[in-house]
This record gives C-alpha cells, sequence and structure tokens, in this order.
C-alpha cells in the first residue's frame, strides 16, 4: 500500500515537471534516495521511463535526468471485484 502511493507520487512528479534527476524526484516528493532509485528502477525495467542523455559541455558528472516514455502517457486499468469488473482507459497527458 505505502509502496503503491509512493510509485503514484513519483509518477505525478514526473508527469509535472517532465525531464527530472532522481535528487529532483527525492526533494519535490520527499522520498528517500533509495526509494526513489528502487521505483525509477521498476519504471525503467516496466517501459514507463527513459533516461535522457545531457549533452552539455559541463565537465565533470552529469546527472541522468529520467522523463515519461512518450508512449507511456496511455495506460489501461482493470478492477476485478467480486459483484464487477470495471476498465479505465487513462490518458495521463
Amino acid at each position: 500500500m505505502v509502496k503503491d502511493q509512493s510509485r503514484k507520487l513519483v509518477f505525478k512528479h514526473i508527469s509535472r515537471y517532465g525531464s527530472v534527476t532522481r535528487s529532483d524526484i527525492s526533494r519535490g516528493t520527499g522520498l528517500s534516495h533509495g526509494t526513489v532509485k528502487t521505483l525509477m528502477d521498476e519504471f525503467l525495467k516496466a517501459g514507463l521511463i527513459e533516461e535522457k542523455k545531457d549533452n552539455s559541455p559541463a565537465v565533470g558528472r552529469k546527472p541522468r535526468k529520467v522523463q515519461l516514455r512518450a508512449d507511456a502517457r496511455r495506460i489501461g486499468v482493470l478492477e476485478i471485484a467480486p459483484d464487477r469488473l470495471i476498465y479505465s482507459d487513462l490518458n495521463l497527458s
């Protein structure tokens, strides 16, 4: 339950702010860096987000930004209950 709430919080943050770093997400949501990293790994594996390359000429380690994949902005949700079956098609754009 808590993990589901954290997933929603992170997904909404990325949806709202676009291309963000993991640190941005941690600061913006109040979640720990470890929690954000775990969720980002899940989102990457599921194909919901992609890492964006930073082509700036700055020296040193560049922060890796993530953004929603363009084709991941629509999802289908299926709710199954003993007395009903509900399908929703959500546009997250």
